[in-house]
């Protein structure tokens, strides 16, 4: 079973995907009361072809699949997948990304050419919004639509336009925009803004699947390669590929989902929890 998209404040509060090669799941962990024999409950929410998942601050559950169906659940953690509200989308979508319930935003390319497209979803309705020149291989809400893509693309979204640049010419897969700008490259390069001036701070032995900025400092994610703090591997055994800066740094990686509280401990949990929850219900 392995694990990605992990969405929460904490170990003790998320949601990620778990895909088994066949079937993608919606799944959510939660603390138990005290007295419980497990920490964490884990629940199978929704299962299908799933692309991204996003949780809000409040606990709904927002993911989106390969049909172009963006489902959100009808309150924190959602219920069975019977419960879930529906929207259907005009694109083939690549990932997805949320400020607030209000503002959850879907990007992808057009089925028939290509075409990038990005369309928002307002908590009522989904509007079009307007897209870079390139399909984006990831997004960031955090101040004003940000993008990056493939041979170093990155854009801006200022209200009107959108304002291209580059950051080298590798493949750009993960931007965090939340205090300054940081981009991870495909060739292991960390981009990270001073000013206006955008610059390689520090580089990793691998792709870099996810960046953050937390307590100060620059987090990046390296797959098998493990997990970063302002270029210097705090973990080797978190094969971190999402990272969501909170109170808590969550760390999503391909087999167990962790938290820190302080950038020194990293308890995990989750590891084969799916896979024996799954056996009881047989």
């Amino acid at each position: 079973m392995r694990y990605r998209c992990a969405s929460g404040p904490s170990l003790r509060d998320c949601a990620f995907l778990a895909d088994d090669g066949a079937v993608t799941r919606v799944v959510a962990m939660r603390a138990t009361p005290p007295g419980s024999p497990t920490p964490l409950e884990v629940v199978v929410r929704l299962e299908g072809d799933l692309v991204d998942l996003w949780r809000s601050p409040g606990g709904r559950l927002f993911a989106v699949d390969t049909d172009g169906v963006l489902w959100r659940s009808d309150g924190a953690w959602g219920t069975e997948a019977g419960r879930w509200a529906q929207q259907g989308l005009d694109l083939q979508p690549a990932g997805l990304v949320g400020a607030g319930e209000d503002l959850v935003v879907v990007w992808g390319a057009r089925r028939s050419d290509g075409t990038a497209l990005i369309r928002g979803f307002d908590g009522e309705a989904v509007r079009a919004l307007p897209g870079p020149a390139f399909v984006p291989t990831a997004l960031d809400l955090s101040a004003g639509l940000v993008a990056v893509g493939a041979r170093g693309q990155l854009a801006a979204f200022d209200g009107q336009s959108w304002d291209e640049r580059e950051a080298g010419r590798a493949d750009l897969l993960c931007v965090d925009a939340s205090e300054g700008l940081v981009v991870g490259a495909a060739d292991g390069t960390v981009w990270v803004s001073d000013g206006d001036v955008l610059a390689p701070r520090f580089v990793l032995p691998g792709p870099v699947r996810a960046v953050a900025r937390w307590r100060g400092a620059v987090w990046a994610g390296a797959g098998e390669h493990g997990l970063f703090r302002d270029g210097v591997q705090v973990r080797a055994d978190r094969r971190c590929t999402r990272l969501e800066a909170h109170d808590e740094l969550l760390v999503g990686c391909d087999d167990v989902i962790c938290s820190s509280p302080d950038g020194e401990r990293f308890p995990a949990g989750g590891r084969g929890a799916v896979e024996a929850l799954l056996r009881a219900r047989r």
